[in-house]
């Protein structure tokens, strides 16, 4: 299966955990490459408890 690539939006935003919501969404049948930056996004899971 092709993976998709999604970006995290605006780093001072709502985006990173939209982002992680929706990676973390059970119903996702495709792999996800996230673009952006790695320590917004761990802080950003650590908001979302997404563990991932």
């Amino acid at each position: 299966m092709t993976p998709i690539a999604l970006t995290m939006g605006d780093p001072c935003g709502i985006g990173p955990e939209i982002t992680l919501k929706a990676c973390a969404d059970p119903r996702r049948n495709v792999p996800v490459v996230v673009i952006g930056d790695a320590h917004v996004l761990a802080r950003a899971d650590s908001f979302t408890g997404t563990g991932l």
